[in-house]
């Protein structure tokens, strides 16, 4: 950009209108070039911002997928926390540092305070997870079933096309039972056995759908069938306290025999239980003999101990197994 200088010779030779004419036309050119000057420069500044602001919003979703990928690998598995290395650590840290300063009487009950402690925090652990394993939830969820129930898993009129009704009667301590009780199908002709009628009751951690998929055979051969939720199981009343390896279950067991003998007019009784459900079945049984006419039982432990082993180690396994990754 230019801009023409005249001299005074020059404009009285050219004459002044004319003069002011050319200055008019410069002036428009110059400020012409300065609003080209202007608009580019504004429009690069504008692209710089865009092409900043995208390298930045690239980073930062990298960053984030990134740190999502690791928490989710760290959610999913839960044992990097329960390394045996790790484990020591944390617990050996905290004995160390008082070795320096602290007398020999005083830090034998601080070691001693701290082995109390953890085998304590140890034995809560373990309780909690025989009382509650990991499949363990009340209600009627349909998240995370085992395959064997064969995706019976809503209800008889839905799943199997059983007509069922909900039912609840009283339990021991005051809780109340829920559950479905099936009678024999209007299609069965032969009803000689509609007084003998079966209890089905679920294993520790399930609930009434356990025998779902059974139902249809014990219904068509003229039995009707009971399936209830264990106290602290399904919908029936609980406190959260997970199951009692039978010492309660029992008696909710015995609760549905006296309610089919007494509301269902139930001449006979068999209860068909699978694993703790089959262990109160018989605790209830030898609690009062002549109670229930006959057992089926599924895989029943002989004592608590054994279930509550069982459910500790394949539980732990899942941390301390060698072939998992660990940091």
């Amino acid at each position: 950009m230019g801009m023409d200088v005249y001299s005074v010779g020059e404009i009285r030779r050219r004459g002044a209108p004319s003069m002011a004419k050319e200055l008019k036309a410069g002036s428009e050119r110059a400020l012409a070039s300065l609003r080209n000057v202007r608009s580019s420069s504004f429009n690069s500044l504008t692209d710089a911002q865009k092409n900043f602001l995208g390298e930045v919003k690239g980073k930062i979703k990298t960053e984030l997928k990134s740190v999502a990928a690791e928490a989710e690998e760290f959610i999913s598995t839960p044992h990097l926390l329960f390394r045996p290395v790790s484990m020591i650590l944390a617990i050996g840290l905290p004995l160390i540092f008082p070795l320096f300063f602290i007398p020999l009487k005083i830090l034998l009950g601080y070691i001693v305070s701290f082995l109390l402690w953890y085998v304590t925090l140890v034995a809560y652990f373990a309780t909690e997870v025989a009382m509650k394993p990991p499949w363990y939830r009340t209600g009627l969820s349909l998240k995370a079933q085992p395959s064997y129930w064969k995706h019976c898993v809503h209800n008889p009129l839905e799943d199997l096309q059983l007509e069922f009704e909900d039912v609840e009667f009283q339990g021991a301590e005051g809780r109340t039972l829920r559950g479905w009780f099936v009678p024999v199908p209007e299609y069965v002709e032969d009803k000689s056995r509609e007084k003998i009628m079966i209890v089905c009751v679920h294993g520790a951690g399930r609930d009434r759908r356990a025998f779902l998929r059974h139902s249809q055979i014990f219904a068509e051969a003229g039995y009707p069938i009971l399936m209830f939720d264990l106290s602290e199981h399904g919908l029936s009343d609980g406190q959260g306290l997970g199951f009692s390896f039978g010492r309660r279950e029992k008696l909710d067991v015995l609760s549905s025999v006296r309610y089919l003998r007494k509301a269902r007019g139930a001449e006979r009784v068999v209860v068909v239980g699978t694993s703790t459900g089959a262990s109160s079945a018989i605790l209830a049984e030898g609690l009062y003999p002549g109670s229930i006419d006959a057992i089926i039982a599924e895989n029943p432990f002989t004592r608590p101990a054994d279930l509550f082993r069982l459910h500790l180690n394949e539980t732990l396994k899942n941390y301390l197994s060698q072939n998992q990754h660990h940091i």
